[in-house]
C-alpha cells in the first residue's frame, strides 16, 4: 500500500472510489471532478490518494486552502474493505502536515449529520463541532410569481457588474474575495449573479451556479435594513424560474446555515424541501495566525 500525491491520471480512480463510498449522491465523474479540482491549482500538492499494489486507489484526502491560514478537508475517505486499520489516519496526517509547512494551522471540514461513523471517526482526529448548516433542495421544476417590494429592481447582473461596488457589498454580509476571482465568476457562462436595487443602490444579491444537472445558490444576502420586506423572496423567486427554464437542470439546491431562520423559511414557502443537515467541523493544528 502506497500513499502518494495525486497525479492528472487519478480522476477516473477517485471519482470510482467516491461513487463507491457516496451511493446516494449524484454521480462523481472525471470531468466533474476535474472541473471541481481546477479551482486549487497545483493539485499535485493538495491532495493524496492511498493505492494497492495493483494500481486501486481506494483512499483519498485533499484541501482547499481559504483565507485567515484555514483550509477546508476534502476527506480521508477510504474505501470499505480497508477500514478500521489505520488507513483514514495516516491519509489525514500527510495533509496535516502538508498543512502546517505551508502555514495553514486551521482546518475545517464537513460531513452529514446522520454520518455517525465519521463524525466519531473525525472526533477520535482532534475535530471538534463548530456549526450545522441545512441542505434544501427543490427537484419539481416550479416558477413562483413573486412581485418584488416597490422601488425594488431584481436585475440579472453579468456582464454589467460593477465587481468593485458589488464585492464590498458582499464583503458587508461575508468574506471578502479578490477582484479578480469575482471577474472569473462574472465571465463564466456556469454562473449567473442577481441583484436587487433600490434605485442605483445594491440592496441584495443572489449567485447560482450550473454543474451538470444540479443548480447551486452559491451565494444569497440582504442589506440588514432591508430585510423583512420580501425582497430574498423575490430574488429567489427570479433566480428559481431561471434555472428550472435552463435545459438539463433537475434540481436546484443551497447550503444554508441553521441559525438564520427567516431564511430558510423563504426556501420552504417556494418549494424547497429540508434533505438533511451537515455538520461543520474544525482542528487547531497549530498556532493560529497573529
Amino acid at each position: 500500500m502506497d500513499i502518494r500525491f495525486f497525479r492528472d491520471e487519478d480522476y477516473a480512480g477517485v471519482s470510482e472510489l467516491l461513487n463507491s463510498v457516496y451511493r446516494t449522491a449524484p454521480p462523481m465523474t472525471s470531468s466533474r471532478l476535474r472541473s471541481e479540482f481546477e479551482h486549487r491549482g497545483d493539485l499535485s500538492e493538495l491532495s493524496v490518494v492511498l493505492e494497492t499494489p495493483p494500481g486501486e486507489i481506494v483512499g483519498f484526502c485533499g484541501y482547499s486552502p481559504l483565507p485567515e491560514g484555514r483550509a477546508l478537508l476534502d476527506g480521508p475517505v477510504v474505501k470499505e474493505a480497508y477500514r478500521g486499520k489505520g488507513w483514514g489516519q495516516k491519509l489525514f496526517e500527510q495533509i496535516a502536515g502538508l498543512l502546517l509547512a505551508r502555514g495553514l494551522p486551521t482546518v475545517s471540514v464537513v460531513v452529514g449529520e446522520d454520518n455517525t461513523q465519521a463524525r466519531s471517526f473525525l472526533s477520535r482526529l482532534g475535530f471538534q463541532e463548530e456549526k450545522t448548516d441545512l441542505i434544501v433542495v427543490c427537484e419539481e421544476p416550479v416558477h413562483p410569481r413573486v412581485e418584488p417590494p416597490v422601488g425594488i429592481a431584481i436585475t440579472k447582473e453579468q456582464p454589467e457588474l460593477d465587481l468593485e461596488e458589488y464585492e464590498n457589498f458582499h464583503a458587508q454580509l461575508f468574506e471578502r474575495r479578490s477582484l479578480a476571482y469575482l471577474g472569473v465568476l462574472v465571465r463564466s457562462p456556469s454562473y449567473s449573479i442577481y441583484a436587487a436595487r433600490e434605485g442605483r443602490t445594491l440592496v441584495g444579491f443572489l449567485e447560482l451556479e450550473y454543474l451538470d444537472e444540479v443548480a447551486t445558490i452559491e451565494g444569497f444576502g440582504v442589506s440588514p435594513e432591508h430585510r423583512r420586506r420580501g425582497i430574498g423572496r423575490a430574488l429567489l423567486a427570479r433566480a428559481l424560474d431561471d434555472a428550472w427554464a435552463t435545459e438539463g437542470v433537475r434540481r436546484v439546491r443551497q447550503i444554508w446555515k441553521s441559525s438564520d431562520k427567516g431564511f430558510v423559511r423563504v426556501y420552504l414557502d417556494l418549494g424547497f424541501v429540508q434533505k438533511y443537515s451537515i455538520c461543520g467541523m474544525i482542528r487547531q493544528l497549530g498556532p493560529a495566525r497573529a
